[in-house]
């Protein structure tokens, strides 16, 4: 309610009623239901190599199985083939390895593979050989096994040489700590002999399932 007062008497003239407006009509929502769908997919496999190999391990295999089961998932939500079809599908993938550094890289070193010429380069460039192996073998697997996820794009091998880190023995060969770690079975370097691929990600809706 709402009084009207006369300026000058300061009387009441009238007593108004002032009903408020309607509620608005809420509007129809044609999305109702909908809901956004970020997928990000950062595929990374830690010792997935055995030392100076460039051989997929069976332990490998499987955790490439369990990353590739979170890709599948997107089934559930029917986006899957929708996925493939505008991230996937003729698009350049890059496959990243990596090798370990077990002693010293500036000095003549390397393995059992022949390809990388061992004892006759930098290990450094023996390693680096050695990752784009892995790289490569990483590709081929993928393209084998994977044919309905990655057959219509490019996988590109990119083999990254040594990946430093806290674990790293930069030790020349032969120095005590070396032979101590080479002793150990090299396992304080494993994680660093990995391989990563940064799948595009994926931004869409779903219905909702409530």
């Amino acid at each position: 309610n709402a009084l009207l007062w006369h300026s000058e008497t300061q009387k009441v003239l009238s007593q108004v009623r002032i009903n408020p407006p309607p509620a608005p009509t809420p509007p129809i929502d044609d999305d109702e239901g909908i809901v956004a769908k970020n997928v990000s997919f950062k595929f990374q496999v830690t010792d997935p190599f055995e030392f100076d190999s460039p051989e997929l391990s069976e332990k490998a295999e499987n955790a490439i199985k369990n990353e590739m089961n979170k890709i599948y998932k997107l089934k559930d939500d029917g986006i899957l083939e929708r996925y493939i079809t505008t991230q996937i599908k003729g698009k350049n993938i890059i496959v990243d390895a990596y090798s370990s550094i077990d002693a010293a890289s500036d000095e003549t070193g390397g393995g059992n593979v022949k390809e990388c010429k061992p004892g006759k380069v930098m290990r450094k460039d023996y390693n680096l050989c050695l990752s784009q192996k892995r790289a490569e073998t990483i590709v081929n697997h993928l393209n084998t096994e994977y044919a309905d996820i990655f057959g219509g794009a490019k996988l590109i091998a990119k083999g990254r040489g040594e990946l430093e880190s806290t674990n790293s023995m930069k030790e020349k060969w032969g120095h005590p700590d070396q032979v101590a770690h080479k002793n150990a079975g090299r396992v304080a370097t494993k994680e660093d002999r990995k391989f990563v691929i940064n799948l595009p990600d994926f931004e869409t809706t779903i219905k909702s399932s409530d």
